[in-house]
């Protein structure tokens, strides 16, 4: 059974992902660079607490 927390880290990286390509579009790529080093967090809890 998926527990409810993976479903919300789930989300959070779908939306983390999209976040990067649009600040990757506006070249914004400091704010990129830091959501990608949230998005590898996400990813290792993910894996971690299941």
């Amino acid at each position: 059974m998926i527990a409810p927390i993976q479903i919300i880290l789930f989300l959070l990286a779908v939306v983390n992902l999209v976040a990067i390509s649009v600040f990757i579009y506006f070249r914004k790529h400091n704010w990129a660079l830091g959501l990608a080093i949230v998005e590898i967090i996400i990813v290792y809890l993910s894996i971690s607490l299941t």
